[in-house]
């Protein structure tokens, strides 16, 4: 099950980003995707390595190239590569992780502009 709710994540994440602004706001679509990259990035090593393999699966048996792609940069564009905001924060030597927190958003943010139309999700 527990895989499964990850799929889910994953493919809900790929409905935001590739839905076009006449099916879904895309600010709406922005809050989602940053909410989704907020909670998996909150899962201990462990449940993180957990999704990055069921992701991994996911984008080897993908057969849209658009699709595949998407799966195989979701780990770096939802910040599952990276340690968590306040491990990246301490290890800076900053006081808080709020100059991560904004990378993090902005690449959450770039990922949803470069995103396709819905109508091509199912070819892609």
């Amino acid at each position: 099950m527990v895989k499964d709710l990850i799929a889910l994540a994953v493919e809900l994440t790929w409905f935001f980003e590739s839905c076009d602004d006449g099916d879904l706001n895309s600010d709406g679509a922005v809050r989602q995707m940053e909410w989704i990259a907020h909670v998996l990035g909150q899962q201990n090593r462990d449940d993180r390595a957990l999704i990055l393999t069921v992701v991994r699966e996911m984008a080897a048996k993908e057969q849209r190239p658009g699709a595949r792609e998407f799966l195989e940069t979701f780990p770096e564009n939802m910040g599952l590569l990276e340690t968590t905001l306040a491990e990246a924060a301490q290890a800076a030597g900053r006081a808080n992780g709020a100059s991560a927190a904004l990378d993090h958003q902005g690449r959450v943010r770039a990922s949803v502009r470069g995103r396709q139309a819905c109508g091509g999700r199912g070819d892609e």
